[in-house]
């Protein structure tokens, strides 16, 4: 029985009723004209159409809207895809960057050690001037090299932020904090 239904859903009649009326008793006949002109004409129209070889039509109609909603959601899962590798790739180079910035306070630390200690050893006397001058440049490097990687590490945040469409000032402290408590955490593991 649902299958009748279903066969026979495509093929209901269109139907169409029209009607005129119109009055001709102002309008005059020649004068040897034989007949009286009626007072008033009445025109009525029926109309029924079975669409019997539209139901092929009807069928590729749903066919073409059902591939067009397929297209659609491929398009949409595409743009996720899209988006979701733009996150992941920002979120991997501000890892990169933080682990370089890492890396460079460390080499910082240890540039401004290696000063203080050749510049001890250049007053007692067992370093020369130019043993200081290559401390001081080494520690002027790193020095440069962190700040570089800090600038560089507040772009690549900011890109991330960019791809996420939030950013921080324009969400609350306490979802901020959960926010930033939530990065450090990814990047520390």
């Amino acid at each position: 029985m649902q299958i009748i239904e279903y066969n026979t859903k495509w093929f209901r009649a269109i139907t169409s009723l029209s009607g005129s009326y119109s009055n001709r008793l102002y309008q005059t006949m020649p004068s040897d004209w034989p007949y009286l002109p009626p007072n008033d004409t009445w025109n009525i129209q029926a109309k029924v159409e079975i669409p019997l070889f539209t139901g092929l039509k009807n069928n590729a109609t749903m066919q073409k809207a059902r591939l067009t909603l397929a297209q659609r959601r491929s398009e949409r899962q595409s743009q996720l895809d899209k988006l979701e590798s733009a996150i992941r790739r920002n979120l991997t180079t501000l890892m990169s960057d933080y682990l370089s910035h890492k890396e460079w306070l460390i080499a910082e630390t240890a540039g401004r050690k290696n000063l203080e200690l050749v510049t001890n050893q250049y007053l007692l006397g067992k370093k020369n001037i130019l043993d200081v001058l290559d401390a001081q440049q080494q520690f002027i490097i790193s020095s440069m090299s962190r700040n570089s990687s800090y600038y560089a590490l507040l772009k690549d945040y900011f890109d991330l932020q960019q791809s996420i469409g939030q950013f921080d000032y324009q969400i609350s402290d306490g979802e901020k904090t959960k926010y930033l408590s939530r990065l450090k955490a990814y990047m520390n593991n």
